[in-house]
């Protein structure tokens, strides 16, 4: 995975005493399947603001939590916007820089993935710089955590997305081993599918996974294209092929329709409608559940700059707020009203749209 489209503040989380939440709403047209809805957050470490957001995760009341990555924490939201909680500060495991007690139970090295159980009301945070999953009560209060860095089953190199199917079990994309890895609840390893490579049922930087009617949805993020497997592991079917719109290497034709460049985030709806984050094409791609390309939002938008990559402030903004544009988005989730909601990474906010 090239991690160096994101931009991350590493200094230690200080005590908030501001609530900061810029909030901006009210429905607009957006590409050909969804109206704009709202938006919040800007870059910073108070509450409300954000750090290089990774993954978001939505509850059956409609809350968000958000794996605000830079920033070594979770905050909470309401679909509204507005801020309820937060919990966590940076521990790097490897060093004890920040950490409280040698296990820093509680603590984050640049989370980038968040789920909800509702069969067990627990908040699983991947815990991607110290190679582990974390385990939390919908408050906050720490519950579990397993996993060490290594290559052998129930350890991980680089745990990005995370996902629970209806029975409760855990399945991490385990990036840098190339893999996915199940595991029960409370993280007993369960079984594990893939190898690096890009033939079928292999992976290149397995970004994030989904579910529908017994089939699991994995973004293949360095062989651009999604990969769907049975929840045992064997393979069905595989769809997208690469497509850099900016230099047009790859296109079938200028629109790119069905192609990706670099995939990340991944959600399904009720109906098994498919959401992928085209993450470097700065958009979301829409199928069916056989992966038929439906629709599809977003252009490049980069609201702060980005001067990792030399762009500047507002570069490709087709509106001042940019709404309905992004800067490398990396999360996406399905509120239980249907809202589809966006981390918004490299411009460090939020984005709620309506299907139409």
């Amino acid at each position: 995975m090239d991690r160096s489209n994101t931009s991350r503040g590493w200094g230690t989380l200080t005590a908030l005493a501001v609530v900061v939440v810029v909030v901006t709403s009210g429905l607009a047209q957006v590409g050909d399947i969804v109206d704009f809805a709202r938006q919040w957050g800007q870059p910073g470490d108070q509450a409300g603001q954000f750090d290089a957001l990774e993954a978001v995760a939505i509850d059956g009341e409609g809350r968000v939590y958000v794996a605000d990555t830079g920033n070594h924490r979770v905050q909470v939201f309401n679909m509204d916007g507005e801020f309820l909680r937060q919990w966590g500060s940076l521990c790097d495991l490897e060093s004890g820089d920040g950490c409280a007690g040698e296990t820093g139970q509680g603590q984050f090295n640049a989370p980038e993935g968040i789920a909800y159980a509702p069969v067990t009301d627990t908040v699983y945070v991947a815990d991607s710089g110290n190679d582990r999953i974390q385990g939390f009560s919908a408050s906050g209060t720490f519950r579990f955590a397993w996993g060490e860095n290594g290559s052998e089953t129930g350890q991980f190199n680089l745990p990005v997305g995370v996902e629970v199917d209806g029975s409760g079990r855990v399945y991490v994309a385990d990036v840098l081993n190339h893999r996915v890895q199940v595991f029960s609840p409370t993280g007993e390893f369960l079984r594990q599918w893939g190898t690096q490579g890009g033939e079928t049922g292999q992976f290149q930087f397995p970004a994030d996974l989904a579910f529908h009617n017994r089939r699991v949805y994995v973004s293949d993020n360095g062989n651009h294209r999604v990969q769907v497997f049975s929840p045992e592991g064997t393979f069905q079917t595989s769809f997208g092929t690469p497509c850099d719109l900016e230099t047009g290497e790859g296109c079938d034709d200028e629109v790119g329709n069905g192609q990706f460049d670099m995939p990340f985030g991944i959600t399904t709806d009720a109906d098994g409608t498919v959401y992928v984050l085209d993450q470097a094409n700065n958009r979301v791609q829409v199928f069916n559940s056989e992966g038929v390309y439906q629709g599809k939002w977003g252009n490049t938008c980069a609201l702060h700059g980005l001067e990792s990559d030399d762009i500047p402030e507002g570069a490709g903004c087709d509106s001042e707020d940019g709404r309905g544009e992004f800067l490398f988005p990396k999360g996406i989730a399905i509120a239980p009203e249907g809202q589809i909601v966006v981390a918004d990474s490299d411009n460090h906010r939020i984005q709620v749209f309506e299907p139409r």
